[in-house]
C-alpha cells in the first residue's frame, strides 16, 4: 500500500508540473532601492552546484523553468519576460506585475537583471522561483527581492549659481525634445571647485529643491519631475509635467507635456567629486503665446454636416465628413476666396461664441457641448472632429457613450468676417433602437439623417428609417 500511495504521488506531482526529483537548491537574497523601475539591475548567479546536482557539463536555456508558488512550472517562459506578481506568480506585463527577474538571462554566463514597476516601497520583498530541469532532477532557485531605501548620502552641497533654461509652449505636443546647454565657462567653474579635469570624472546625483536632498538612485524617474521640480514616477500627465535627463553634464534633454498652464519650474541635477556636489538648475518654461484672434463678423449663414457613430463602434474609428460642392461655393462667395484653402482657420466654442486661434493643442476633441477640449480618452471629451482641407472633416469617437448629438463647429474666415461650419456629431444605440417602435417622422422636423449620417432634406424623404436628434425614426 506505501509503495503505491507513493507511485501515486509521484504520478500527480508530475501532472501537476513538478519535478518529483527536486532539490530546493539555492537561495539568494538581493537588495533593490525603491524608485529605480525599469532601471537595470545587474546580479550574478553561479550554476557550478546545479550543473553537479543535474549530472551536466553546462546548463542550457532548454532546462530552464519558471516555478510558481504552487511548485507549478511553466517552460514557456517567453511571454512573461520575468514579470512576476507581489506574490511570485508570472505573469506577463502589465498592472498586475511588480518585480522582474530576468534569469533566463544569466545562461550561460551567470549574469541576470532585475527591474520593477509599480512603485514597490521600502521593505516590500517579492520572491521569484526560476529552476533548471535536466536528467530527471530539478534545481531551484528561491530569489528574495527586498526594496530598501536609498543610502543617505552625506556630502556638501553648493550653489554656483550655475543654470540654463529651455521653454516649450503650452500648446506644443507632448515629448516634444529639446536641449538645455551650460556653457563652457560654467563648466570650467564647476571643474575648478571639484578639482576635475572634466565633467566625465564627476558622479551623477538628482536633487529635489524641496527636501534638498541628493538622489542617488534617480534611474527610474527617468529625468521625470513633479510641479516643485522633485523627482516623480513618471504620469504622462501635467502633474508630472517636466523631464530634464542627464546627458553629459553640460547637455541636457527634456521633454513636455502639452497643455500645461504657463510657469516656471526649476529643476536640478548634481554633480560631484567624493566630498562635495555642484548643482546646475535647468529652468523648465512653460509659456503660452496664445494669438489674439481678431474681432470678426461671424455670418448669419451656417454650413451644417454630420456623422453617426454607434455606441459599440471601436474608441477611435476615423470617418469623414465632406462638404458638397454648394457648400464650398457658398463658403467661397460669402468670404470673397476663390478656394477654401486660402480661409483662415479657427475653432469655435459654441457655449461662449467665441472664435479660438489656439485650437492646434486639442487636437480637434470636445466636450459634450461641443467646446473645445483637453484629449481625456474618456467619455467626457466624446467627439473629436480634426480640420481637413475645408472640405473634409475628420472625425474620432469614443465607445461606449450614451445616444447622443454633439454639435461641434470649425471656422473658415477672411479679415473681417467668418462662416461657421457645424459637424452634427451624433451616437446611437442601434441594438436599444433595434427593440423599441420606430418613431414616425413629422413632415416638420429638422436635421434629419440618413443612416450613414447624411443630412436629408426633408422634401426629399422616402420611405425608411432616418436620425432625427440622436433618435431612429420611420417614415
Amino acid at each position: 500500500m506505501k509503495r503505491i500511495t507513493r507511485y501515486v504521488t509521484i504520478l500527480l506531482l508530475t501532472l501537476a508540473g513538478v519535478s518529483a526529483n527536486a532539490q530546493e537548491g539555492e537561495v539568494i537574497n538581493v537588495d533593490r532601492t525603491v524608485g529605480l523601475g525599469y532601471a537595470g539591475q545587474t546580479e550574478t548567479v553561479d550554476f557550478t552546484a546545479a550543473k553537479t546536482y543535474l549530472g551536466v557539463e553546462a546548463v542550457d536555456y532548454d532546462m530552464l523553468r519558471i516555478v510558481n508558488p504552487d511548485g507549478s512550472t511553466i517552460s514557456d517562459y517567453a511571454p512573461f519576460d520575468g514579470w512576476f506578481t507581489r506574490e511570485g506568480v508570472a505573469e506577463t506585463w502589465g498592472a498586475n506585475t511588480f518585480t522582474c527577474v530576468k534569469f533566463f538571462e544569466a545562461i550561460p554566463d551567470g549574469q541576470y537583471t532585475i527591474c520593477d514597476m509599480n512603485n514597490p516601497a521600502e521593505g516590500d520583498v517579492c520572491t521569484v522561483k526560476w529552476a533548471l530541469e535536466a536528467n530527471a532532477k530539478t534545481y531551484t532557485y528561491t530569489i528574495n527581492v527586498k526594496y530598501v531605501a536609498a543610502a543617505a548620502v552625506e556630502m556638501t552641497v553648493t550653489d554656483l549659481g550655475i543654470s540654463t533654461s529651455v521653454e516649450f509652449d503650452v500648446s506644443e505636443a507632448s515629448y516634444t525634445e529639446k536641449t538645455a546647454s551650460i556653457t563652457d565657462e560654467q563648466v570650467a567653474a564647476i571643474c575648478t571647485r571639484l578639482g576635475l579635469q572634466s565633467l566625465s570624472e564627476a558622479k551623477v546625483f538628482g536633487y529635489n529643491p524641496t527636501t534638498q536632498e541628493l538622489v542617488g538612485s534617480y534611474a527610474g524617474y527617468d529625468g521625470w519631475r513633479n510641479a516643485d521640480g522633485d523627482f516623480a514616477n513618471w504620469a504622462g500627465n501635467s502633474t508630472v509635467p517636466v523631464c530634464v535627463k542627464y546627458d553629459d553634464g553640460k547637455t541636457f534633454y527634456c521633454y513636455n507635456i502639452a497643455g500645461c498652464e504657463p510657469q516656471t519650474i526649476k529643476t536640478y541635477w548634481a554633480v560631484a567629486n567624493e566630498t562635495e556636489a555642484v548643482l546646475i538648475e535647468i529652468d523648465f518654461v512653460y509659456t503660452s503665446t496664445e494669438p489674439e484672434t481678431p474681432a470678426l463678423t461671424i455670418l448669419d449663414k451656417v454650413i451644417v454636416g454630420s456623422v453617426s457613430y454607434d455606441v459599440s463602434e471601436p474608441s477611435y474609428t476615423e470617418k469623414i465628413v465632406t462638404l458638397s460642392s454648394e457648400d464650398v461655393s457658398t463658403i467661397c462667395s460669402s468670404l470673397g476666396l476663390t478656394y477654401p484653402g486660402q480661409a483662415k482657420v479657427y475653432g469655435y466654442n459654441p457655449t461662449t461664441k467665441e472664435l479660438i486661434s489656439n485650437y492646434v493643442g486639442y487636437d480637434g476633441w470636445r466636450n459634450t457641448d461641443g467646446d473645445f477640449a483637453s484629449w481625456a480618452g474618456n467619455n467626457t471629451v466624446p467627439a473629436c472632429v480634426k480640420y481637413g482641407d475645408g472640405q473634409k472633416f475628420y472625425c474620432y469617437n469614443i465607445a461606449g457613450c450614451e445616444p447622443q448629438t454633439i454639435k461641434t463647429y470649425w471656422a473658415m474666415a477672411n479679415d473681417t468676417k467668418a462662416m461657421l461650419i457645424e459637424i452634427d456629431f451624433t451616437y446611437v444605440d442601434s441594438q436599444a433602437l433595434a427593440v423599441s417602435a420606430p418613431v414616425s417622422v413629422q413632415p416638420q422636423s429638422a436635421n434629419v439623417y440618413d443612416l450613414q449620417g447624411r443630412r436629408v432634406a426633408n422634401g426629399q424623404l422616402k420611405k425608411g428609417l432616418y436620425i432625427v436628434g440622436g433618435r431612429l425614426i420611420m417614415k
